[in-house]
């Protein structure tokens, strides 16, 4: 039986649970490991995954987890407490600083473990038996499914290589692939298909085309090229749908404490015409002002005021403009579509508005994630990806960027969000509006998976929040109707 071919645009950073921070990452660990809860592929509702129960008790603190005896190990050794107390304990560990480890301080003496108060031992988080996994908040929180839904919150075991999802690594070469076989302990393995292999291929224009010669069964979605979208309109294996990806722009404060005075990151955003961009770009992304994903908003089914007083208005950026002096600049950007595409028109309108003359700068994912985290940047296009399908996660993610003074009323403001139950999405948008007002970043697009996948394939399910499930991937045989 031949193998699944799915196209990527680069390598994942990681795929260690612990360190998977970027899309890709994200989605082959998706393959490889499950967590306490999945996705339902029928109704997008979050089901158990790897646990068969789930009890909560001391007024939503305690949380039991009976794990499910035939959820195995690729290797065929039964996926165990202990493998989950393993994961939570080296994802708050101070020493790894894991990019996720945020949005777990929720766990009881998750703050005390970080910062090397406590042992990692001292973490909520027990094994009682090999099938019973306790876990303890602080306090009480609305989005537990998502938080343990995220691949972060996977199993682990010292082999590396080693799966308790539906596939397992079997090779990897960096520039070139990732090939997953099927866990052969994973309920009904048999009717699975047997093998993907995720082909690096930095070409959007080849890898589509070799989709339409049938050489390609799945095109990633995070880089479909958009002057094709017009010419496959009508298509029933091209799908369109609304992501969780944010394009952000941010302000390095501290190597131009210009950037600090609002007026002047206002008078740079306000000069963008991001509905002309969206449609030069066809319309492969959607202009969007806030720092909760559209996706994560429809996911939920909750109402969102989407008002901006950030909009479009190059005749008051020129007014603001007129009382500065900006030294020469630069806007990096990792160079991979459509970011490139997307600096250039931003370049050029703040040339073209305020007389600017900005240096573009686009270097590989890699070095983009390290000259952010080392702040070697004036202005930089980046992109975030939710950590799991709760805007608390999106929102809590700013939190070191924002001045001292003005954290204390953020963090009133998440708090909030947290006692209030269902009416939690008011406080999250006043979170939100916080964010645009003094934050050194600002939001530009949502942006759309846009992504071809073989009518022969069923089982794949692609959500709104960048969840994938593969647990029911198989091929269309030749006597069935597709759904």
């Amino acid at each position: 039986m031949r193998e699944l071919i799915y196209e990527i645009d680069t390598d994942p950073l990681s795929l260690n649970p612990t360190f998977v921070a970027d899309y890709l990452g994200q989605i082959i660990c998706q393959a490889i490991f499950e967590p306490l809860y999945v996705r339902n592929e029928k109704n997008s509702e979050w089901m158990l995954g790897a646990a068969i129960s789930h009890e909560i008790s001391m007024g939503g603190r305690r949380h039991i987890f009976v794990l499910s005896s035939e959820k195995r190990w690729s290797d065929g050794m039964p996926v165990k407490a202990e493998h989950f107390v393993m994961a939570f304990r080296r994802l708050l560990s101070p020493e790894l600083a894991a990019p996720m480890s945020s949005n777990f301080l929720p766990l009881l003496h998750a703050n005390e473990v970080v910062e090397g108060i406590l042992p990692e031992e001292s973490l909520g988080v027990r094994a009682v038996d090999d099938q019973t996994l306790e876990i303890m908040l602080a306090y009480p929180i609305p989005f537990l499914k998502e938080l343990l839904g995220c691949p972060a919150a996977s199993p682990i075991r010292e082999t590396a290589c080693l799966g308790n999802g539906p596939y397992t690594l079997a090779e990897y070469i960096k520039g070139s692939h990732i090939r997953l076989k099927a866990n052969p302990y994973y309920p009904d393995s048999e009717n699975r298909i047997q093998t993907i292999l995720f082909k690096i291929e930095r070409n959007l224009h080849s890898t589509a085309e070799r989709y339409l010669k049938k050489k390609v069964d799945i095109t990633c979605n995070t880089y479909f090229p958009f002057d094709l979208i017009k010419h496959c309109t009508g298509r029933n294996d091209l799908y369109r749908e609304l992501s969780s990806v944010l394009f952000i722009l941010q302000f390095n404060k501290d190597r131009h404490p210009l950037f600090s005075e609002r007026n002047v990151r206002r008078a740079l955003y306000q000069s963008i015409n991001k509905k002309r961009i969206v449609k030069k770009l066809n319309y492969g992304i959607v202009d969007w002002d806030h720092f909760i994903p559209k996706g994560l908003i429809n996911i939920s089914g909750h109402q969102w005021n989407q008002t901006s007083n950030i909009a479009y208005n190059p005749e008051y950026s020129r007014k603001l403009w007129e009382n500065y002096q900006i030294p020469e600049l630069s806007l990096l950007f990792p160079d991979y579509y459509p970011n490139s595409e997307i600096a250039k028109f931003i370049v050029g309108m703040w040339n073209e508005t305020l007389g600017i003359n900005m240096r573009m700068e686009g270097v590989s994912l890699e070095e983009f994630s390290k000259r952010l985290n080392h702040r070697e940047f004036d202005l930089c296009l980046s992109l975030l990806t939710p950590g799991n399908a709760e805007p608390l996660g999106c929102l809590q993610y700013h939190l070191p960027d924002l001045d001292e003074q003005i954290q204390d009323q953020f963090i009133e403001y998440l708090e909030r969000a947290m006692d209030e139950g269902e009416t939690r999405w008011l406080w999250y948008q006043k979170a939100d509006e916080l964010l645009c007002e003094e934050l050194p970043s600002l939001p530009l697009f949502n942006g759309l998976s846009l992504y071809f996948c073989s009518p022969k394939i069923k089982g794949y399910k692609l959500f709104t929040d960048g969840s994938v499930s593969f647990r029911q991937l198989s091929w269309f045989s030749s006597n069935s109707n597709r759904k």
